[in-house]
């Protein structure tokens, strides 16, 4: 059985982390015995994650773990591993003003305390500093994946980013979650094309149907919208008010819930509070089941900025909710022209997209089509064949 090691930040709510929970519960594990690393276990989602699966923590490994082993090189007399240790340790305190380095040679120096070799390893948000550190110096393996979510914002020319240029290369492949997103990215690393390549986000699609099944007490009607997500400035709810009130000054009479949380929340409310939409737009926080609220809207609204591949659409999708989506990367992968209503991330364009579907009969609506059933295992394939390489 061949030992693959997942390595991530934390399981707060989000696109990228529900997205490694649902490929985590269709890992063949007669063939895989997967340990998954996280920097701590503050995130909310931590309980999700199949049983099947060994949980360990960056940081007991740093505080506790590291001085058991250098403990234990000590007693069985291991001089080279002591030493290698030592040294780099102590390049790291050399290098105490440049995170990289001595991020690096930090985690070079646990390596040879004593940590277990993997048949593949894989950073699930490689565009984070820390986890693909921990992928490239802090895990033995002998592949090495990245996963890329999202638009990759990396400049060649700023030194910020310097740990992504040196580090990428020694990776033996790298998974975009869309088209999009890799065409992004190969436009930032053109020597990397060889080895990188697309996997989409696997669904749990008996999952999403039975818990879209709960009752929750909002009411719903063919005029009732929702959007899930982070709030954060790359989604676009700071559109959603202002769309509102060009909706309301139309004579529209609806709904919009959003749920989700993050730092954008208080400015929200407060752009809500200003338009006097408190009875309109409502802000329904996180909720570790969103299903029943796309399954029971009239529309579902996504006003990205920028997307890899949206995981509540797709989930829109898999419900067959109709959906307006903005015009970016990966949308188009998951939806045809006449599946979801298009626009551009800009106030005038959704609201004039939302008009569009509001002017039919909710049964008169862009209807998206099922997802074929072959859709996990062929994706599944794709991860399989990275990790025998």
């Amino acid at each position: 059985m061949k030992k693959i090691a997942f390595i991530h930040g934390t399981l707060v709510t989000g696109g990228a982390e529900k997205a490694l929970i649902n490929l985590l519960r269709f890992i063949d594990y007669d063939q895989y015995d997967v340990t998954l690393w996280l920097r701590d276990n503050q995130g909310e989602l931590t309980p999700q994650v199949d049983s099947r699966v060994k949980i360990k923590y960056w940081d007991d490994f740093f505080h506790q773990d590291s001085q058991k082993c250098l403990k234990q090189m000590l007693k069985e007399c291991r001089i080279m591993p002591i030493l290698n240790n030592l040294c780099f340790r102590g390049l790291s305190k050399h290098y105490i003003n440049d995170w990289y380095l001595n991020y690096a040679y930090y985690l070079k120096s646990l390596c040879f305390a004593g940590w277990t070799k993997y048949d593949a390893a894989i950073a699930y948000q490689a565009l984070s500093k820390d986890d693909i550190l921990f992928l490239t110096y802090g895990v033995r393996a002998k592949q090495k994946i990245g996963w890329i979510h999202g638009k990759c914002p990396h400049d060649r020319s700023n030194p910020s980013y310097k740990t992504f240029f040196y580090e990428y290369p020694k990776l033996s492949h790298i998974f975009c979650v869309s088209n999009g997103s890799k065409d992004i990215f190969l436009d930032k690393y053109p020597e990397l094309a060889d080895r990188t390549s697309v996997m989409y986000n696997i669904q749990d699609f008996d999952m999403i149907r039975r818990l879209a099944n709960e009752k929750v007490d909002e009411v719903f009607d063919q005029y009732t919208l929702v959007t899930v997500g982070r709030l954060s400035s790359e989604k676009g709810q700071d559109m959603i008010p202002s769309i509102a009130d060009n909706l309301r000054s139309r004579g529209y009479r609806f709904v919009w819930y959003i749920i989700g949380d993050g730092p954008t929340r208080k400015a929200l409310e407060e752009l809500i509070i200003e338009k006097k939409l408190t009875e309109t737009v409502i802000l329904l926080g996180q909720k570790i089941n969103p299903y029943p609220y796309i399954k029971n809207c009239g529309l579902y609204v996504q006003p990205s900025y920028t997307e890899g591949f949206c995981l509540s659409t797709f989930e829109a999708k898999i419900l067959r909710k109709p959906v307006v989506v903005t015009n970016v990367s990966g949308m188009s992968e998951q939806f045809s022209q006449n599946e979801a209503y298009f626009c551009e991330p800009k106030v005038e364009s959704l609201t004039c997209g939302i008009e569009k579907a509001f002017k039919v009969k909710a049964s008169d609506r862009r209807i998206p089509g099922d997802v074929s059933i072959d859709f996990n295992r062929r994706e599944l394939k794709k991860l399989y064949r990275a990790i025998e390489e």
